[in-house]
């Protein structure tokens, strides 16, 4: 019955997949066009490594200290590619063009096709950050995953491959992973999800926060009420700004991950508030 449930789940991730392509499409504005009067060595830039490309973005601000907080952003289905442009063109990308560089992050764009959970998939992100840290200032005790759509689902499965690498992890509108709650309980999570998401429904991220909680975790969870914004939570999880202090206030010690104060969801159909719980 496991099996025939993973099966299942696999399916209903292909096909989700397919309606996610179909919706989104895949063309998009590059936010490195909108940017002006950067510094030379900052903005957006492409790399390659192992015959992958990928994007990395440097702050404008980029020679002030020694070492940068760090995001790598797993995109979506429609983001899908080789050319490393694509990936950054959904999510933090256009957050970074509203701000025109001046971003608290350096972030880590790589890029696969619709999959984040395989290995081959795996090894791109991997090799893409060890790119950069070896290229860049990056403070290796602070690096956040991120991820919307197929890659909320990639954060919630890389991110528990690698509690070592990552001080916390944001998923966004993802498909669960309910089989990686073990992990995940020990990590430092802010899931976001729109209750009227019709192309990955929102009982997917109330999966993995049931999960998660059975697994003694603590997770950060918000879900924006049914404003007819669909699939695309993102847009407004990264312009409010509180979602940037959180991971700025998470790094890795020698213990490891460390756990966040969590939250609960409101659920009155009108509004999405969030309130904090003790960590026990």
């Amino acid at each position: 019955m496991k099996l025939l449930s993973r099966i299942g789940r696999g399916l209903a991730c292909a096909v989700g997949s397919l309606a996610m392509f179909a919706a989104v499409g895949c063309m998009h504005d590059d936010p490195a066009q909108q940017l002006s009067g950067l510094p030379q060595g900052t903005g957006f830039m492409i790399r390659e490594v192992n015959g992958h490309k990928y994007s990395v973005f440097i702050p404008r601000d980029y020679a002030s200290k020694p070492a940068w907080p760090t995001m790598v952003f797993l995109h979506g289905v429609g983001e899908s590619g080789s050319d490393g442009i694509n990936c950054r063109t959904v999510g933090l990308g256009p957050e970074i063009a509203r701000h025109n560089g001046s971003f608290p992050f350096i972030v880590v764009f790589p890029q696969t096709g619709w999959d984040w959970t395989t290995s081959d998939s795996e090894k791109i992100m991997l090799d893409a950050l060890n790119d950069a840290e070896q290229h860049y200032n990056i403070d290796r005790n602070q690096i956040c995953l991120t991820g919307m759509s197929s890659g909320g689902r990639g954060t919630w499965v890389l991110g528990a491959r690698h509690p070592e690498i990552f001080s916390c992890l944001v998923p966004m509108a993802g498909f669960a992973a309910t089989d990686e709650a073990p992990k995940l309980a020990k990590m430092s999570v802010y899931v976001l999800h729109n209750e009227d998401d019709g192309i990955v429904n929102v009982s997917n991220t109330r999966d993995m926060i049931d999960a998660i909680h059975k697994c003694g975790g603590q997770p950060t969870v918000e879900i924006f009420p049914p404003e007819g914004k669909g699939h695309d939570c993102w847009d407004e999880a990264y312009s409010e700004g509180k979602l940037f202090n959180w991971v700025l206030g998470h790094r890795l010690n020698q213990s490891g991950n460390q756990a966040p104060p969590s939250v609960s969801i409101g659920n009155n159909g009108s509004s999405a508030f969030i309130k904090s719980v003790p960590v026990k």
